[in-house]
């Protein structure tokens, strides 16, 4: 069904309190035979009480309407439906018409459409089968911001694109129809100037702007050009600069259609100055500030061809070629502006220029501490930073203490304190600083100067210094000279770490230094450390050990190890020294049973003179200096030499606790 809706009017009334216009929703209605469609009526004002309405049809033959508007299609034709309101003039009409039946197939009289940006054409639609409608037909545009297309079926080209333009029965989608519309930009066919004449005072700018006609047709490159650039030159974005009096055609050509041309008449001319003003005849301003000085040319239009600025005082005020005038200096300057070509017409601005006072001054730092004969510089920060007078006098109000120079520098004199003043040489504004001055420190000590200690310990060491009024030390700087008997921290806390003797140092600025001897003495003393000449034959290893070979076990002496018995007193039951290719690769100390408190003292020894490195399935590994393992725990031999199991039997030597040592 169609859905056009049409506000008619049949009467009005001034009255307010009365009914002035009724509507029906629909003003026209395409129905089948046999469809029925309710109209539904309404009134203004809207807030008053609905009339009494009544129906009728003009033809009952083809519709008939119910006392409620409800209509009924009952034979091919048209009729017009008409509500009036009882007692009133007022009335609303629908146009009806009944047809057999719906279209089942829309045809558009054109498949394509090429239509030029800005230009409208219609489309019209036949329908099958014969004498069919449409129920609701609707038109639509695929892409708007390309065409648009209106419910009478205008296509309205709105930019350079394709679309896809359809008619279709809203009640029913399936039948449609669609025209593919092309918009193109239309060629233009001439070139116009938003100024055709134009009358130009001398030395003047103005700009000239072009467009193209049809409407949105398109120019890709245009020339401009002056028929007498000794009178008026144009450049490649069309403007016009006078030169001379006199008369000139600025043309504009498109680049590639050179018929295609516009003109501009241009007159130039020469307003003669009558007279030159100041907006403003005195003014004022402040050392490092600038103002723009206005004027005026008359008569109105006129210009200055040639206008020349100058200042009677540049040292106070200056002034440039666009009449920006700045301050310099304290004083007085007449600015006068002219027209070099009638120099003795001329405006005068008597310019006062005044200091920037100061507002505060601040000295930089507040308080200072030097030893005797130190020296150091002071600065101060005047405010505001465009202070005229910057000027500033340097003072020591006790120069038995410190002294300073006319440029800040600070020399202590004397132990004491004293103030230094900075002030401004034409003002009472001032600041100062506290300055301290000690003597310097002569030497330093230790509170110890050797020391013993054991493994694990920690001791503090403390410095002093002379005189005792010197100015104590920026910074402390320890040292050990060899960090793998003890180290010391920044704080001077030494930690002993293994048996020997080292230095440790604390420095301070100038060179001054003291120190005191470290010995990190052992607990466990009872004990030897395994031979360490790795890579000895059997005959270096015998020459070393000075002692008798174990005779009972001789037959043990077979190019693989040299056994010695322990030392008398001790625990230790042998000292064993293995071979691997006839050098010696480890040397072992085997005690006479599995005691705990000999394997502790065992490592013990070796954490007092080795570094430990790790722990691992009960064997304890150290490192000497050297990089040379030394191992504490139950291990067996043949781990490390190609000493057999029966061999080591025969020792007693089998599953033992032991401490070896291996090179690595």
């Amino acid at each position: 069904m169609c859905f056009f809706t049409l506000l008619l009017i049949a009467g009005c009334n001034k009255e307010g309190d009365k009914v002035l216009v009724i509507h029906l929703d629909r003003s026209t209605l395409e129905l089948c035979l046999t469809d029925i469609h309710q109209l539904v009526v309404t009134h203004e004002p809207a807030d008053l009480p609905a009339p009494v309405y009544q129906w009728s049809s003009s033809n009952s033959g083809v519709v008939t309407v119910s006392e409620n508007g409800l209509v009924t299609a009952v034979g091919e034709g048209s009729a017009t439906i008409t509500v009036s309101s009882l007692g009133t003039q007022l009335f609303a009409t629908c146009a009806v018409t009944v047809a057999k039946q719906l279209a089942t197939q829309i045809t558009l009289d054109r498949e394509t459409l090429s239509i030029e940006w800005g230009q409208s054409e219609i489309l019209s639609f036949s329908l099958l089968p014969e004498g069919a409608i449409l129920s609701s037909p609707k038109w639509s545009s695929s892409d708007e911001e390309v065409a648009t297309v209106d419910r009478d079926g205008r296509v309205t080209a709105v930019s350079v694109g394709e679309a896809e333009v359809i008619i279709l029965d809203e009640d029913r989608p399936e039948v449609k129809a669609s025209c593919a519309v092309t918009v193109i930009r239309p060629d233009a066919t001439e070139i116009v100037l938003n100024i055709t004449e134009l009358v130009i005072q001398k030395n003047d700018i103005e700009v000239l702007t072009y467009s193209s006609l049809p409407q949105f047709s398109l120019i890709e490159s245009v020339v401009w050009s002056s028929s007498n650039e000794a009178i008026a030159t144009v450049d490649s974005q069309g403007k016009v600069t006078a030169v001379e009096e006199g008369t000139v055609e600025i043309s504009v050509t498109d680049a590639f259609h050179p018929n295609l041309k516009a003109v501009c008449a241009v007159t130039v001319i020469s307003i003669i100055v009558t007279d030159i003003s100041f907006l403003s005849d005195e003014e004022e301003l402040f050392v490092g500030d600038w103002i723009a000085l206005n004027y005026i040319v008359q008569p109105q239009g006129a210009r200055l061809s040639q206008p020349e600025w100058s200042s009677s005082s540049p040292l106070v005020a200056s002034v440039d070629p666009t009449g920006r005038v700045t301050g310099f200096s304290k004083g007085t300057a007449i600015i006068t502006l002219c027209d070099k070509e009638t120099p003795h017409l001329f405006a005068a601005c008597t310019v006062q220029v005044f200091d920037v006072e100061a507002t505060s001054i601040q000295i930089n730092p507040t308080t200072l501490t030097l030893i005797t004969q130190e020296q150091a510089t002071l600065t101060c920060q005047i405010e505001p930073q465009n202070t005229t007078n910057k000027e500033v006098v340097w003072s020591s109000d006790n120069e038995a203490v410190a002294v300073v120079d006319p440029f800040g520098k600070v020399t202590a004199v004397a132990a004491g304190e004293c103030n230094i003043i900075v002030r401004l040489k034409n003002g009472a504004l001032s600041s100062s600083c506290q300055v301290k001055v000690v003597v310097p420190i002569a030497s330093i000590a230790l509170d110890r100067v050797s020391l013993e200690m054991r493994r694990g310990d920690t001791h503090p060491l403390r410095v002093s210094y002379l005189p005792n009024d010197a100015m104590p030390p920026a910074a402390y700087h320890w040292s050990s000279s060899d960090e793998w008997v003890a180290t010391v921290d920044q704080e001077g806390n030494i930690e002993a770490l293994r048996m020997g003797t080292t230095t440790i140092r604390v420095d301070i600025s100038g060179g001054l230094y003291a120190t005191c001897t470290v010995t990190v003495v052992p607990v466990y003393t009872n004990w030897s450390a395994p031979a360490l000449l790795f890579g000895g034959s059997i005959t270096n290893i015998i020459i070393a050990e000075g002692r008798f070979i174990n005779s009972a076990l001789t037959n043990f002496t077979s190019g693989q190890a040299l056994v010695y018995d322990g030392e008398i007193g001790s625990r230790l039951q042998y000292c064993v020294y293995a071979f691997d290719g006839g050098r010696m690769a480890a040397s072992l100390l085997a005690f006479a049973d599995d005691d705990p408190v000999a394997i502790a003292a065992a490592r013990g020894f070796c954490e007092e003179r080795y570094k430990y490195v790790l722990e691992s399935n009960g064997i304890t590994v150290y490192q000497d200096r050297d990089g040379t393992h030394i191992e504490v725990g139950f291990r067996n031999l043949t781990e490390y030499v190609s000493v057999t199991a029966l061999q080591l039997s025969m020792l007693g030597l089998k599953n033992r606790w032991f401490i070896v040592s291996y090179a690595r």
